[in-house]
């Protein structure tokens, strides 16, 4: 197993783990989900660099590329801040990964409607899609005092993002061109 995907399995099981405690000690996580959502983010943003580094080095466009790595360095960006105003971040995290969630749902939503003009299976980018976007909007607008729904709302996200990244990358728009072209010559 090469050390990039030795860090990236690494950083879906610390994903899990902390998703896990999330969502059965809601209560008791409130006082260190600062430290323990900057750490899983930190965590993350590495892995994500170095799995996008081995794919731009496979061919990966050098655009789509940076673009990824500047969300990463946000998303390391957003861990260290987090971790550094500590219960002051509370409110800011469900928010924050609320915005997150709908990015990547209309990304998701995006994919699927491209699939779906070209014909190919979409059921899967339609239902991660559903399940971003709800979870975004539940964590968007629940009020600052429901905190322990945020983390529950905030582990189940956690978990279901570690678990999308265990699959590998869905398809992007690229790669549902490129299937599109190879089957209609």
């Amino acid at each position: 197993m090469s050390k990039q995907t030795s860090l990236n399995f690494c950083s879906r099981i610390a994903l899990i783990i902390v998703g896990t405690l999330c969502i059965l000690r809601s209560t008791h996580i409130l006082y260190i989900l600062p430290e323990l959502l900057g750490s899983a983010m930190l965590f993350s943003s590495i892995g994500m660099v170095f799995d996008l580094l081995r794919r731009q080095s496979n061919g990966m466009r050098t655009q789509e590329c940076t673009d990824d790595i500047a969300r990463a360095i946000l998303l390391f960006l957003l861990g260290c801040i987090t971790m550094i105003q500590g219960e002051q971040a509370i409110p800011f995290i469900g928010v924050s990964w609320g915005i997150l969630g709908l990015l990547k749902g209309g990304r998701s939503l995006a994919a699927g409607l491209s699939a779906l003009f070209q014909q190919v299976p979409s059921a899967i980018l339609f239902l991660k899609a559903i399940v971003q976007i709800i979870l975004a909007f539940v964590l968007i607008f629940y009020p600052a005092e429901k905190v322990r729904v945020h983390i529950i709302l905030l582990g189940l996200q956690i978990i279901f993002y570690a678990a999308v990244r265990a699959t590998g990358p869905l398809p992007t728009n690229q790669d549902i061109e490129e299937l599109d072209v190879s089957t209609h010559p």
